[in-house]
């Protein structure tokens, strides 16, 4: 257990088994040979975990690599490292950026998603504006205000959402599986 302003693990620094961290600003580059819990303001995580992550905070920046699961509430996520397991999150925003992988299911509730890594397995989501521009393998079934699939969004399954409106799919977009489109009208949209 560790908890202060600031915590640093620092590169070259290996814990062995589980970690515990609460802290206003966290930064760890080292690793992790367990569980890491972390609590705090800005939590930056560029080092490997090698099980299970379970964070809350204001701000998450994971670019490192984990071995487990992720499962994160928050303002803000952004992920651009690899995880192994299953990825599930509340935030304000949440990022999966491009070179991003999620080997596991990825369960999403947020203001705005935007997803443009490597997402193997399903992904279900719900949240006010969700953007697609990357890979996903599995099944997409979401619930949102405004769903965009963009030209880079390569869908290897079906797509089933829930909305007010259409969905904006680009033309260079691939959707593989069918698409279902429910309309969502009155108290449904909440």
């Amino acid at each position: 257990m560790r908890a202060g302003r600031t915590i640093t693990v620092p590169a070259g620094e290996v814990v062995s088994g589980n970690l515990y961290l609460a802290g206003g600003d966290i930064f760890m580059s080292g690793k992790v040979d367990g569980d890491l819990v972390a609590a705090g303001g800005t939590i930056t995580l560029g080092g490997t975990v090698t099980h299970d992550i379970t964070i809350g905070g204001g701000q998450l920046n994971l670019s490192g690599q984990v071995g487990g699961d992720l499962r994160v509430a928050g303002g803000q996520v952004v992920l651009s490292g690899k995880l192994n397991g299953d990825l599930v999150a509340a935030a304000g925003t949440i990022r999966v950026l491009p070179g991003a992988v999620v080997g596991g299911d990825v369960v999403l509730a947020g203001g705005n998603v935007l997803l443009e890594g490597t997402l193997v397995r399903s992904v279900k989501a719900v949240a006010g504006k969700i953007a697609i521009n990357g890979t996903v393998t599995g099944p997409v079934e979401v619930r949102t205000v405004e769903l965009a699939i963009g030209e880079r969004g390569n869908l290897g399954h079906e797509l089933t959402y829930f909305s007010p409106e259409e969905a904006s799919i680009s033309a260079q977009a691939k959707v593989a599986g069918p698409v279902t489109f429910h309309v969502t009208s009155g108290m449904d949209q909440d």
